[in-house]
């Protein structure tokens, strides 16, 4: 009978005092600009990428995330709700 024993976690080993870039964490100076992603949004509900238009069945999926997305940064109010249904 073989017997497993679970792997100990890993430990982190990381100094803040350390000047290494490698063994720093991510920045937090980091920002989501919403504008940005809104603006791309809109850009992509209003006009397909051309490797998009030949591919009917791509149409609708891309539609359901632009909708998605502008739901989820509280922006749908900038569709047309004619469009939408």
């Amino acid at each position: 009978m073989t017997t497993y024993t679970a792997a100990p976690p890993p430990t982190t080993d990381w100094d803040p005092s350390s000047s290494s870039d490698e063994e720093s964490p991510p920045s937090s100076s980091l920002t989501f600009d919403k504008e940005r992603h809104v603006a791309f949004l809109e850009m992509m509900y209003h006009m397909l990428p051309c490797h998009y238009q030949s591919q009917e069945i791509n149409h609708l999926t891309l539609a359901y995330f632009v909708i998605s997305g502008l739901d989820i940064l509280g922006s749908l109010d900038r569709v047309s709700s004619y469009y939408l249904a």
